[in-house]
This record gives C-alpha cells, sequence and structure tokens, in this order.
C-alpha cells in the first residue's frame, strides 16, 4: 500500500510530534505536495506548553507557557541537495501564546517529557559542529502576527504583546545575509563559530493591561526613572512616559517597527555551549518605553534549567 506524502512527513517526524503536539491527528492536520510545491503544510497546532517551557526556553525568565497555538505552518525548500546554501522557509500564520508565574507541569509529567525527549535525541552527547548550518538556525521563519499575553505579578507585570510581521533569518555579523555556506566559512575561527539571527518585525507593542498599571502614582513612576533612563541608552534614544493619544492605553512599548540581530559564539566541539551571546536592538521609527513596577525591580531567581538540556552556564551578554 502506497503511503500518501502526509503520510510520508508524519512518519519521518512522529517521534518529535508526539512531544511537542501530543494531540496531532495526520490524517486531518498535515497536507503535502512534496515533488510539485516542495513543500508540505500542518494545520491547527496545539502545542504543549510543557514542552515549550522545558525543552525548548522561549517564555521570559521565570515564566511557563500555559498555551501555545499556532494556525498553520507552511515548510517549503528550493532544492533538499543545497540546504547548506538555500535555507528552508517556514512560513506560520498566526501565534497566539500565554505565559504565567506557573510550573511547567509536576515533577513526574516533565521527568516523563525530558526522558521522552532525550529518547528521541539519542540521549545525552554532545552536538559538534559539522561544517554546515544547523538546518533549523539557518532557516529563514515568517510570522504574520503573533500575540503574547503575560501574567506576572511579581516579574513583568501583566502585558500584551503583538508583533505584526515577524521574519527571522540567517546573517552575518553586521546583519546582512549571505548563503549558509558563506556564512559558516565567516563564522568559523579554530575552535569557535560565530552565528548571527536578523529579527525583523513591521510593528511591535506591549501594553498593560491590568487595572494596576491604570493606577500606578506619580511616586512609583519617579522609582524607575534611573531605570528608563537606561533603556533610552540601549533603544537610542531617551524614552517618555505618556499614554497612547485619546485611548488611556498605557504601553510598556509604544507600536513600533523593530529589527534586533542575536550573535552568539559557541565551541565547535559542542554547540550546546555558548561562550558569547550579543543583542543589537534597532528602532527605526520613534520609541517610547514606559517601565512600571514590578519591571526592573528585585525578583526571585528562576529555577535552574535541567543540566542534561542545558548543560553549560548562560552565555556572557
Amino acid at each position: 500500500m502506497l503511503l500518501s506524502e502526509g503520510q510520508i512527513i508524519y512518519n519521518l517526524f512522529r517521534r518529535q510530534l508526539e512531544v511537542f503536539i501530543p494531540t496531532f491527528d495526520p490524517s486531518k492536520q498535515i497536507e503535502a505536495d512534496l515533488i510539485m510545491a516542495r513543500s508540505f503544510m500542518l494545520r491547527d497546532l496545539n502545542m504543549s506548553a510543557a514542552a515549550f517551557s522545558v525543552l525548548i526556553p522561549l517564555a521570559p525568565p521565570g515564566l511557563n507557557f500555559t498555551r501555545f497555538w499556532v494556525s498553520n505552518v507552511r515548510v517549503s525548500w528550493k532544492n533538499l541537495l543545497s540546504l547548506d546554501s538555500n535555507p528552508i522557509v517556514l512560513e506560520i500564520g498566526s501565534v497566539q501564546a500565554a505565559v504565567a508565574e506557573l510550573a511547567a507541569g509536576s515533577d513526574t509529567q516533565i521527568e516523563s517529557l525530558i526522558q521522552d525527549w532525550l529518547d528521541v535525541c539519542g540521549g545525552v552527547k554532545p552536538v559538534p559542529f559539522q561544517g554546515k548550518y544547523p538546518l533549523l538556525d539557518g532557516a529563514t521563519f515568517r510570522v504574520k502576527t503573533i500575540h503574547l499575553d503575560i501574567y506576572s505579578p511579581t516579574r513583568y507585570g501583566n502585558l500584551s504583546v503583538d508583533l505584526d510581521r515577524v521574519e527571522i533569518l540567517a546573517a552575518d555579523s553586521e546583519g546582512k545575509q549571505q548563503d549558509l555556506s558563506t556564512l559558516c566559512k565567516l563564522g568559523l575561527d579554530n575552535s569557535t563559530v560565530m552565528f548571527s539571527r536578523l529579527v525583523d518585525c513591521r510593528r511591535v507593542s506591549v501594553q498593560y493591561v491590568d487595572a494596576i498599571a491604570e493606577e500606578v502614582d506619580e511616586g512609583q513612576e519617579n522609582d524607575v526613572e534611573n531605570a528608563e533612563s537606561n533603556l533610552g541608552g540601549v533603544f537610542g534614544e531617551s524614552p517618555r512616559l505618556e499614554r497612547a493619544e485619546g485611548k488611556g492605553i498605557r504601553f510598556l512599548l509604544a507600536p513600533t517597527p523593530l529589527v534586533a540581530l542575536l550573535t552568539q559564539k559557541s565551541c565547535v566541539d559542542d554547540m550546546r555551549r555558548i561562550l558569547e551571546q550579543r543583542w543589537q536592538l534597532s528602532f527605526p521609527a520613534s520609541t517610547r518605553i514606559r517601565t512600571l513596577p514590578p519591571l526592573l525591580t528585585p525578583a526571585p531567581e528562576p529555577p535552574p534549567q535541567d543540566r542534561r538540556l542545558f548543560p553549560f552556564p548562560a552565555p556572557v551578554t
């Protein structure tokens, strides 16, 4: 019996999908045209919030995902034999997620999740540089919309984050896109290799959403003036505390375009060991930033990550 192209893709990635999308149904949520369109699509993905909290720590430090949904993902490629030069492209529709100051799960659930993932990866072992750009690190991501709800009464405050038209791609240290083989040659330096990722967002905003933020008094605002001045040095201009005109909305970051460049230097013997990390942020349009407690105030240290997944200290930033 011949398998459908969608079933072929599912069989290739079944174990990974079982960890990150345990409710995935290949008969309804995957469509593939591997020959003509050279692509496949996944739909209506209710991701495992625990997996994205523990295995891929995308949430802000000290927080865990409580919800992570993706409308659709289309994966395409030019030529499977030239992925070292032409990256795969992942086009994502809508991402809706929420994070909170909650545990990712019970100790038993987290241990089971880690064991399942280590079984998929073949156990705890070094990840040496193979002379080629890692597949997903070199991939180009295009996301139409991202919405993130943050509930964090002791660390960040209650926030609503929105990003529109986000593109993430491999670049050189100056943020210029080049083919992946060239980037490998430029980044390799004896025992280390340096890779950069450019994030280009057409519009990003971060909004305070609870009544507490609306009722903050002048004294509290003055308490964070020094911290805001420091942010002004990072973002290139002094932020101003003000409401959105006529709407009574308070923004941590008023709607603005954003370009960010992340550069990481890793060990050739084990790419999991990141020695240095640097973020460069640029706001092409006018920028307004407003920080209110608890943001930038003392908070408990977040719990340590599992050493089996992250065996090395956090990089110098």
